[in-house]
């Protein structure tokens, strides 16, 4: 998604979904918790995102993705272009920056 030019948006994400409680560790009634389901956004160099919601709508979720603090489940977050989602720590010091 680009706006008028040539520019890749400052912050993208595209298709994420973050579901808690996968793995062979976790209690069944905790099995498979859906956060977010396939999100969409894009923030252009200049533009502010505000993000509102009940509790528990998965705000903060998609703050720790977005950071790069949490690997989606499905889909990317990028940042100018590149993927950073699943990169290596030492990677998105920068990028949080």
């Amino acid at each position: 998604m680009t706006r008028g030019g040539s520019e890749p948006p400052v912050l993208e994400a595209r298709g994420v979904s973050k579901t808690y409680g996968q793995g062979h560790h976790v209690r069944s009634r905790d099995a498979n918790r859906r956060a977010l389901d396939d999100v969409d956004l894009a923030v252009a160099k200049g533009e502010t995102l505000g993000v509102v919601g009940e509790s528990g709508a998965g705000k903060s979720t998609l703050a720790r993705l977005l950071l790069a603090l949490e690997v989606p489940t499905r889909g990317t977050v990028s940042h100018r272009g590149r993927i950073v989602s699943g990169r290596p720590e030492r990677e998105l010091r920068d990028f949080r920056r």
